[in-house]
């Protein structure tokens, strides 16, 4: 191996040979201790021999083992032994064998220069290199410039002179002599990380490029090649922006290090200037123009930041290559040319890897920290993109992001440098946000709203500033921006059906733990994201903290207050809750979403914010924006509009009612919001603003209704109430005397008997004992206003919610089921009282002895036991005649004495008394409301059957021409009412079936069979009233049968009309009524069941006798028995009949 030369064919022997060396180095345990600067001098001096063969520096595979040779020792310890001339000939070495041959020379060059050119164009005399040789080679260029990490020697003496050789190579690597061999890596660098692919190679390059400018660190000659370094990295990183996330990381780190040590305040302290007073900005004004001019005169064009020479005006001395004499004029060119870049870097800021946009925020602290006042100019943008991240959705980058704004606060220069910059851009942010808001790019909603978050997190109280000046100006285009979606048509129509209060739950929702429910939230007209709605309240939560809360009250207040302005009325009602929550610090600071920013104290001092809170409450009760209905009547005219207008009138009719739905609802919310402020001290405004929430409690829209629960429950809480139950009985006073009192004047006030409704609702059967002479003024105001059907619909639906919780109070509220099989038991044949005494006297006869045979023995006592009891009944008629009258006088007392009403159920028989005129009433509601406060009543009145059955008596004509009304829903709850009737009404509702209910369910099947024809798509609709109907039929009729004794031919009839209800083509549900009602026609009269069902399926109706019978025929089913389908439908009632001829 020491030979000079080789032939060609020992190429690969050495090749071998150098990679076995390289493994042997590789085995020495410690290196660092074992190669001293002997030994490494006795393995690199044959190496270089080798190298200088010709034949062998075109060998790819040798220049691989060599580089690797070298880096292993300088990473043990060729760094501690290194001189400067052997430092400088190693890296021209290591850079000459990465990089491609092409050399230009330069005119200016001096001898040194001549010398080190010389020796490159030596070296770049070989073919281009693989990846994995350069690889090898920028791995040694990195461990060569290991020069500034801290040497872990013990002994303090060889520390010293470790630490002074590295001295000397540093200043070794920034002389003058080096400079161009600098240049030429820096571009060797920059090409590989350019246009090779390998990762491995890339990343290393550009680390050892990173090293390479912090072991320079002196700015003159790192501002030499400042642009080429940041132009290529920028648009490598642009342009790979899908590359690997480490690779892209990196390349910001390195033009971090770059900026940092050509820019930072330290090193730019001479260029910058800071003006204090008039007469320095007047020098710099008259400097600039200077400038300008001495700029203009000059011939030369090159820019001063590249890398040739410059040369001065006042010496006549030539600067060599890789070094900028910086000057303001460079100072300035430079900072607007990084500013440039760092626009066109942050392009890319959403990008998916968190690495990379850990890096930017890195990249944005690093500048603004330390190039402060050097990089004025870019501190809109990297502040921009600081904030951007301060709410970003992995934590490996908000909690950085937040903890250097911590950092940044405590920054001497922050106030006086950043806060103008801050407002600037946060007034350029919220003016144009209503722009963005409206757009289609989610995304940029969402960044926009989260820079001004950020903007405002960083200003505290100095936001107020720009709010002064921005806001009026801002205000319209902002609240019509967060407009909400008021065309649909599921708010205004989502409503309770007329007396269906008892679909909602009376028992309090609130669990012992106060968990609250939460409002639901209206839907953005411009916003299809929750992100962007979450932070649409965070930034108006900040203003109310940050700001002055008075004054944005106010502002917002005054558009309210405004009738030109309705169009931003809800809006500005979303606004007002949402600064109130705020400025009372409400999800702000340790647990919210800035929960890793310390928020600083609010602007506003809790006493101040709840007098405003007052006022905006009795500006929310007073104000009529939430009273007033414009279009209340519209809905009731609309039919009369022309069929041209129809469509875009109702869509407007719509709009306005779903606007007017949605004010009451943010009213409500903000009512509930002020509870949350003031605790305890809202118990002094429940006298105000309880009513009104309970009138909305008792509305039938559910989106109203639901949301003034919501108040309710959330107002108890804060107030200190168990529950809202106990909050609306504890003023019941109150609400009782304004009820009262507002009940004289019903015209006046149209909504008064919702709050009647609303509180028995919430408060139950315990209300009741305050409504006695409530219940006296709705009959007097029923009696008085009884043609005004507008105000008959709330007076009814309050008498219904008082009879549904009466009714639900009882405890006898046995089920159907539970009902038949009472029946079923009551069927069971039973011993008259005469037979049942002879059984008695027989057994007691059986007991002694007697001669007679006990066959003769039964029947003679049978016969004479009879005959005595004859002759013992004429006897005593005949001599007791008078005892006897009075006896039976007696028992007609005792039958007359009958249980009297309790004072629940005459509270119900009044009510239905009262409301029984109105079965006959023009509008189908108040018809359908009082058939079911019927219906309801029947579980409590079954006690009392001498009150219940003439009342019964006395509403069925009515019930029945129900059955024949025009409107369906009518005719659902008539039918609904009959089946309770059958229920609870017993054998009394037995003469009654043939006579009216089964003729008048024949003739609602067959009408509604011809209305099914035309809407065949919704048979089998479970919501449809056709549905609904069939279903109430068929239970109605099972409870007819197991409780009345039909005749055959009734019998027969109804399973005639039925049977069709078998068809496995219906509804399910329907299915299942049909089988269970077929049951209890196979209990009572299983022949004609029998010969129904075998009759619908077709291998049924064929019967062969037993094979021992050879005289019977085979038995078939007549042709107007066998109703089967014919064709493929033939098995549709198969599975149903073979079910129920199973249990027959």
């Amino acid at each position: 191996m020491k030979a000079v030369t080789f032939p060609d064919d020992k190429i690969q022997e050495i090749i071998q040979n150098i990679k076995k060396l390289h493994k042997t180095l590789e085995a020495i345990p410690d290196p660092s201790r074992i190669l001293d600067f002997d030994l490494i001098q006795y393995i690199f001096f044959p190496l270089s021999k080798l190298y200088n063969n010709p034949t062998l520096q075109q060998s790819d595979g040798f220049i691989e083992g060599f580089l690797n040779c070298i880096e292993f020792l300088l990473n043990s310890s060729w760094n501690n032994y290194m001189m400067p001339g052997q430092f400088k000939q190693l890296l021209i070495l290591l850079v000459s064998i990465i990089g491609k041959s092409f050399h230009s020379g330069s005119k200016n060059s001096t001898e040194d220069n001549q010398i080190v050119e010389k020796n490159i164009s030596l070296f770049n005399s070989g073919s281009y290199f693989s990846e994995e040789t350069k690889l090898a080679g920028v791995k040694c260029i990195f461990a060569l410039l290991h020069l500034n990490v801290d040497s872990t020697e013990k002994n303090e003496n060889i520390h010293f002179n470790i630490s002074t050789r590295r001295d000397l190579l540093l200043t070794e690597l920034r002389d003058i002599q080096l400079r161009i061999v600098i240049g030429r890596c820096v571009y060797v660098l920059l090409e590989i990380i350019t246009t090779e692919r390998l990762l491995q190679l890339r990343i290393i390059t550009l680390e050892t490029l990173e090293r390479l400018i912090s072991c320079i660190e002196e700015p003159e000659i790192i501002a030499a090649f400042l642009p080429g370094v940041l132009s290529n990295l920028s648009k490598t990183l642009v342009k790979d922006q899908k590359e690997n996330h480490h690779l892209l990381t990196k390349i910001v780190e390195v033009l971090t290090c770059a900026i940092y040590f050509t820019m930072n305040d330290a090193v730019s302290k001479p260029f910058i200037s800071k003006t204090e007073t008039l007469s320095e900005l007047k020098d710099i004004l008259i400097g600039n123009e200077s400038t300008n001019q001495l700029s203009v005169a000059k011939t030369s064009s090159k820019s001063p930041t590249t890398t040739t020479t410059t040369t001065s005006s006042s010496s006549s001395s030539e600067i060599p290559n890789c070094y900028v004499e910086r000057t303001k004029s460079w100072h300035k060119a430079t900072k607007s040319q990084i500013k440039i870049l760092i626009g066109h870097v942050f392009t890319i800021r959403n990008h998916p890897s968190w690495q990379l946009r850990l890096a930017f925020v890195n990249l944005s602290y690093k500048l603004l920290f330390e190039c402060t006042k050097s990089l004025d100019n870019c501190g809109h943008i990297l502040i921009e993109t600081f904030v951007f991240y301060l709410n970003d959705d992995y934590d490996q980058v908000s909690i950085p992001c937040k903890q250097h704004m911590e950092s940044l606060r405590m920054h001497p220069n922050f106030m006086e440098n950043l806060t103008p910059i801050l407002k600037e851009n946060f007034n350029s942010w919220f003016t144009s946000l209503p722009r963005y808001i409206i757009g289609l790019d989610e995304n940029a909603k969402y960044n926009a709203l989260s820079l001004i978050v950020g903007f405002v997190s960083l200003l505290g109280s100095e936001v107020q500033t720009v709010l002064n000046m921005s806001l009026q100006r801002v205000s319209d285009g902002l609240l019509g921006s967060i407009e909400f979606d008021t065309e649909g048509t599921q708010i205004v129509e989502n409503r309770l059906l007329v007396g269906h209060y008892d679909v909602l739950s009376s028992n309090d929702s609130q669990k012992s733990d106060h968990t609250l429910p939460s409002f639901p939230h209206p839907q953005f007209k411009y916003i299809r994201e929750q992100r962007v709605t979450s932070s649409i309240s965070i930034m108006i939560r900040l203003f109310g903290y940050f700001g002055n809360v008075t004054f944005l009250i106010e502002h917002f207040l005054a558009y309210v207050r405004d009738p030109g302005s309705k169009r931003f009325h809800a809006q500005c009602l979303f606004v007002i809750n949402e600064i109130l929550l705020g400025a009372a610090g409400i999800d702000i600071g340790p647990n919210s979403r800035l929960k890793h920013l310390t928020v600083t104290d609010s602007t506003n001092t809790l006493q101040d914010v709840k007098r405003i809170s007052k006022f905006v409450l009795h500006e929310y009760i007073e104000s009529d924006i939430s009273t007033n209905d414009p279009d209340s009547k519209a809905l009731v005219k609309l039919d009369k509009v022309n069929k041209v207008s129809n469509i875009s009138s109702s869509s407007s009719i719509i709009e306005s009612q779903n606007y007017f739905i949605l004010i009451n609802c943010l009213v409500l919310e903000g009512i509930a919001n002020i509870s949350r402020i003031l605790t305890l001290d809202f118990r002094i405004e429940l006298m105000d603003a309880l009513y009104p929430i309970l009138e909305k409690v008792g509305e039938t829209n559910i989106r109203l209704h639901e949301t003034a629960d919501i108040a309710l429950s959330h107002i108890s809480i804060y107030c200190g109430y168990s529950s809202k139950k106990a909050l609306v009985f504890e003023n019941v006073d109150y609400l009782v005397n304004t009820v009262s009192r507002k009940l004289n004047q019903i015209m006046i006030n149209p909504k008064t008997p919702q709050v009647l409704t609303a509180m028995v609702q919430v408060v139950g059967i315990s209300l009741l004992t305050y409504l006695d002479d409530s219940i006296e003024e709705i009959f007097d105001v029923l009696d008085a206003y009884h043609m005004k059907l507008n105000s008959l619909d709330p007076l009814a639906n309050a008498l219904f919610a008082i009879v549904s919780t009466i009714s639900n109070s009882f405890d006898i509220n046995p089920t159907n089921e539970e009902k038949i099989q009472e029946c079923t038991q009551s069927d069971t044949m039973e011993l008259s009282k005469e037979i049942e005494d002879f059984v008695k006297t027989y057994s007691l006869g059986n007991n002694q002895t007697s001669s007679v045979p006990k066959e003769q023995a039964t029947l003679e006592e049978i016969g004479q036991y009879f005959l005595n009891l004859q002759k013992s009944k004429e006897k005593f008629e005949t001599e007791n005649g008078d005892d006897s009258d009075s006896v039976t006088r007696n028992d007609e007392n005792i039958t007359d004495e009958k249980p009297k009403p309790t004072r629940l159920q005459a509270i119900c028989m009044k009510i239905i008394d009262k409301l029984l005129n109105f079965l006959t009433a023009s509008s189908p509601q108040l018809r359908v409301l009082v058939l079911d406060v019927i219906r309801i009543s029947l579980p409590t009145l079954q006690s009392i059957p001498h009150e219940l059955y003439p009342l019964i008596h006395r509403i069925w004509p009515s019930v029945l021409n129900r059955l024949k009304d025009k409107e369906q829903f009518v005719v659902l709850s008539a039918a609904r009412l009959i089946q309770e009737i059958a229920i609870f009404c017993g054998e009394f509702f037995t003469s009654r079936v043939v006579q009216d209910v089964w003729p008048s369910f024949q003739g609602l099947l067959s009408q509604q069979s011809t209305v099914d024809k035309e809407f065949a798509g919704l048979i089998n609709y479970t919501f449809s009233r056709s549905y609904r109907l069939k279903k109430t039929i068929l239970e109605t009729m099972k409870v007819v049968v197991n409780r009345v004794s039909l005749s055959n031919k009734i019998t027969s009839q109804i399973i005639d009309t039925l049977w069709p209800f078998l068809n496995e083509e219906i509804n399910e549900e329907l299915q299942v009524a049909a089988r269970e009602l077929f049951q209890e026609f196979a209990r009572i009269n299983a022949n004609t069941t029998w010969l129904v069902l075998r009759g619908l399926v077709e291998e049924y109706t064929f019967m062969a006798p037993p094979n021992d019978a050879n005289i019977l025929n085979d038995i078939v089913w007549p042709k107007y028995l066998c109703r089967f389908p014919k064709g493929d439908k033939k098995n549709l009632f198969a599975r149903n009949v073979k079910i129920l001829l199973d249990e027959i």
